[in-house]
């Protein structure tokens, strides 16, 4: 399987390879826990420093940092790719690494479980403005373009 193809413009386009870890929980606050990744965004790497294992260096296409906003991660890395689907182009985004490294985090958000009994319109256009993953900002893009 090729990992080149072709965008709607012609132009090439490769398979990007992004990477997000998640950061802390409020729980791992608490118990003052720390990471043993340190993100450099400007040199696209990710270090891994644990005290029980040699550093390791990992490389990628964009890295983002522990702080990135969920809206700033959409607008980088999937709004461009909604365009293309609504121009009539397949594509497929998709999460991958070990449990508890941000794939939810990424893909899904922080859902308001609280606010969807009240009132299930407000919860999902709240979270939009804040703490949506990429799912639900892709559906709401989608369907904006189809109006």
């Amino acid at each position: 399987m090729s990992e080149r193809s072709q965008s709607f413009n012609g132009s090439e386009k490769h398979v990007q390879v992004i990477a997000r870890p998640r950061p802390l929980s409020d729980n791992e606050k608490s118990q003052n826990l720390t990471s043993c990744l340190n993100v450099n965004e400007t040199r696209r790497e990710i270090i891994v420093n644990c005290k029980t294992s040699t550093t390791r260096f990992f490389n990628y296409d964009h890295v983002f940092g522990f702080q990135t906003r969920q809206q700033d991660v959409y607008k980088v890395v999937v709004a461009p790719i909604v365009e293309e689907v609504l121009k009539g182009y397949s594509s497929t985004i998709f999460a991958y690494g070990q449990t508890g490294s941000g794939k939810t985090h990424t893909m899904l958000g922080v859902f308001p479980i609280d606010k969807v009994s009240k009132d299930t319109v407000g919860a999902y256009m709240s979270m939009l403005e804040s703490d949506a993953g990429i799912m639900p900002r892709a559906i709401h893009h989608i369907f904006q373009g189809l109006q």
